[in-house]
């Protein structure tokens, strides 16, 4: 019984456990995608609001550019505008953030890359086909923590729940078979210790368990037909 049990509670296990594993990942997964598009997005905007004051070298400009980030997008905690030589023309830091320095080391081949619990966006800023500069952005994934908790929350929970609908189908469904084949041990114990030959194998069903008590019913339908032919012979 216990490995009847056992056995559909494992397997039920592991496969919601892969399942929320793949559902959980591909979630927090699908979310980063949106985020860095998002905020490649913005970088990109930034851009387009900055081309006028780095062809004139208006630093304040640019710099009121990235200001404007604090109300409109309080996930950033830096932001920068690189010039043509990808020198510094504007910087941004949140206020209570730890200052952040970007270097042009970091833009080859990147729009966006993930550090721990931050984003880091790169967009050039491109005017008639012609790259002036680059906005970089680097914003904070407070919001992916909390997602992640919530997901690994939600997955545990209903791992539980799972877990033990399962425990209580494969209980039900091990009395069946269970019961079935006890049945066929307490005939056959019958039948041989106590010698009752009028007792015989039955079971219902169209598997295994059906075939193997057909293969005891024989044995003891021969034992009763010799036990029969004997006590006729004694009789005569």
């Amino acid at each position: 019984k216990n490995k009847l049990i056992l056995m559909q509670v494992f397997t039920s296990m592991i496969v919601l456990g892969l399942c929320f594993i793949a559902f959980v990942f591909y979630h927090i997964y699908d979310y980063k995608l949106r985020n860095a598009d998002s905020m490649l997005s913005l970088a990109q905007v930034i851009g387009t609001n900055s081309i006028s004051a780095i062809q004139f070298e208006d630093n304040d400009e640019a710099n009121k550019i990235l200001s404007d980030l604090q109300k409109g997008a309080p996930q950033v905690t830096n932001a920068a505008t690189l010039d043509k030589k990808n020198n510094v023309f504007a910087t941004y830091t949140k206020p209570g953030a730890d200052v952040f320095q970007f270097s042009s080391h970091t833009l080859e081949g990147k729009n966006f890359e993930y550090a721990p619990r931050h984003l880091l966006v790169f967009n050039s800023i491109i005017d008639n086909k012609d790259t002036v500069g680059t906005v970089c952005l680097r914003a904070n994934l407070n919001e992916l923590a909390t997602i992640e908790k919530t997901q690994y929350r939600m997955a545990v929970v209903i791992l539980i729940i799972g877990i033990s609908l399962a425990f209580l189908i494969a209980y039900f469904v091990q009395m069946y078979i269970s019961r079935r084949i006890l049945n066929m041990v307490h005939i056959s114990k019958r039948a041989g210790k106590e010698g009752d030959s009028k007792t015989h194998v039955i079971d219902v069903g169209n598997d295994e368990i059906s075939i193997l008590a057909g293969e005891l019913k024989d044995p003891m339908e021969q034992e009763t037909d010799s036990q029969r032919r004997k006590n006729e012979y004694q009789v005569r």
